[in-house]
């Protein structure tokens, strides 16, 4: 198998899972797979319907399921979206499963500009049939929007400053490679590596890839729309990386609960054990938060 993805807090989601047996979960966040098949493993009569935007992912995911035979089917598009698909049994789904964070097979691909560690060109998209992507951004964006992407979607400090620093670099040549971005960045805050710190442009990046990818828009709706379509104990999982992502989850369960359509499990949200975090870093800033559809 070909995983190159570590799944965060496994057995805090299969906790959260594991009543929905003899019936669908809805992983809304496939990647190469590496949450299904420990449910799917762990849960035996349980199927799973696997969403992704990306198709290279995807491809990848029908590899290493393809054990599980017809437990799984695959569908390419965005999970905001799902509520348009006609074929979604929604009265056989018993849990819907999201995991926001982007997987090492992303980040670790030349091709799709996702980190700022590796050289590739700026683009970001996991669509490659979306029409915006980092290098447009960065070379054709005005300042203020540059910095209304910067400020809103990765919380960067001195936006403002560092969107004209971007602005006026493009102005003698474009700004083609992750590479490029990174540098201007860490020359803005006068960085320079240290053990144990991560680097600045890792907000710009996830600016970036947040709004190329549209990775918080209809977020609300789609929470709400769950909570509607889904019978009584279903339940909701939301599993996120960054405050911006994490507020909005918390704020429409939380909504969710004071209108009586869910009731939040506790604790709220869930974190990763010291364990998990030793072995796995990036999992560190991870929060898991579950309703259960009244």
């Amino acid at each position: 198998m070909n995983f190159q993805h570590y799944p965060v807090m496994s057995k805090e989601v299969i906790e959260m899972i594991k009543e929905a047996r003899g019936s669908i979960v809805v992983d809304c966040t496939l990647g190469v797979g590496a949450h299904s098949s420990l449910i799917l493993s762990e849960i035996k009569d349980i199927r799973i319907i696997g969403v992704d935007m990306d198709m290279d992912s995807i491809e990848i995911a029908k590899k290493n399921l393809n054990k599980f035979n017809n437990r799984v089917k695959f569908k390419n598009l965005n999970f905001i979206d799902i509520f348009k698909e006609k074929d979604i049994p929604w009265n056989e789904i018993r849990a819907v499963f999201v995991d926001s964070g982007i997987s090492t097979y992303q980040l670790k691909s030349d091709e799709k500009g996702f980190s700022h560690s590796l050289e590739s060109r700026l683009d970001m998209r996991k669509n490659k049939g979306l029409k915006t992507d980092a290098f447009q951004i960065i070379n054709h964006f005005s300042q203020n929007e540059i910095e209304k992407i910067l400020r809103e979607y990765g919380e960067v400090k001195g936006a403002k400053a560092l969107a004209k620093k971007i602005i006026e670099r493009r102005l003698f040549t474009k700004i083609e490679k992750t590479t490029e971005l990174r540098e201007i960045v860490e020359r803005f805050y006068n960085w320079k590596p240290r053990k144990g710190q991560t680097s600045p442009a890792a907000r710009v990046f996830q600016a970036l890839r947040i709004y190329v990818n549209k990775e918080i828009e209809g977020i609300e709706e789609f929470i709400t729309n769950c909570a509607v379509k889904m019978s009584s104990g279903s339940r909701v999982i939301f599993l996120t990386y960054h405050s911006i992502e994490d507020r909005i989850v918390k704020r429409e369960f939380l909504n969710l609960e004071k209108k009586g359509l869910a009731k939040i499990i506790k604790p709220f949200p869930m974190l990763p054990t010291d364990g998990e975090i030793r072995e796995n870093l990036p999992s560190r800033s991870a929060r898991l938060r579950c309703v259960e559809v009244a």
